[in-house]
């Protein structure tokens, strides 16, 4: 009798890092007319940094995260950032409350040791507080993935960032962390400003934010290499995959995941 020894010899495929956007629990007031915020400041410590200013009007919720003008750029392990909020209405909005979350460990969720503003009750329309980024922030180091910051202004406290209220607003921006203290605004931008749509996908996924076609590769959910090749038209062609997740990565290293439907 003969035993066979079969030995199999498999390599390790290449770490591809893919950057998705969290879902986060819904919020938003019942009433904005009555008061509102109408600028929300971030001004960044590190020198290099741009503040993100956004003023608005009136809303009960305003996702900020697609616009390119409002994202947040910080530090990781940073200290002295500066969020400022600035409350106006026709009901005494100078006693509402005004309190911001910063998803640092990226699970999605808006925690109490994430806050990095609580202004209460008080006679001042202009709410302030220093925060930093903490050292145990998941993201540190990637500035081509964003967290989450939700600013919430509302007549009465919010614990959790979730939830609907009476009178104020909600609004979300993206934050993006950086280990580079000196890396230039206009240089984070331009990994930020290419997106795909539609996604899930059937037949066709087009690519926003480029000016020329670029070069891309798709890889499977297992980090597997399916295919490369040069975009068409700004659109890549994935009638041939089978329904499932999908990563591609474009030029740059921006890297997104999609479903083929």
């Amino acid at each position: 009798m003969l035993n066979f020894v079969i030995m199999f010899q498999c390599a390790w495929s290449t770490l591809v890092v893919f950057n998705t956007k969290l879902n986060y629990c819904t919020s938003e007031s019942a009433n904005s007319g009555l008061m509102h915020l109408s600028n929300v400041t971030v001004t960044p410590s590190s020198t290099g940094l741009s503040q993100m200013i956004s003023n608005s009007a009136a809303s009960l919720y305003t996702d900020y995260r697609p616009d390119v003008a409002r994202k947040v750029y910080l530090t990781w392990d940073s200290a002295n950032n500066i969020i400022s909020a600035t409350k106006i209405g026709a009901i005494n909005p100078n006693a509402a409350f005004v309190t911001a979350w910063i998803d640092f460990n990226a699970n999605g969720t808006f925690e109490t040791s994430e806050i990095i503003m609580n202004s209460t009750s008080s006679s001042a329309s202009f709410s302030t507080n220093t925060f930093s980024v903490p050292t145990l922030a998941s993201v540190g180091g990637n500035i081509s993935c964003a967290v989450t910051m939700r600013v919430v202004f509302s007549n009465t406290p919010v614990t959790n960032g979730c939830g609907n209220f009476g009178y104020g607003e909600v609004e979300d921006y993206d934050v993006y962390l950086s280990t580079e203290v000196h890396l230039a605004t206009s240089e984070i931008n331009k990994t930020h400003e290419i997106s795909i749509y539609p996604n899930p996908a059937s037949d066709i996924l087009n690519i926003s934010g480029i000016s020329s076609d670029i070069d891309f590769e798709i890889y499977n959910s297992a980090g597997q290499k399916l295919s490369a090749g040069k975009t068409k038209n700004k659109t890549v062609n994935v009638s041939d995959l089978t329904k499932g997740i999908y990563f591609i990565r474009l030029k740059e290293n921006s890297n997104f995941k999609f479903i083929k439907k």
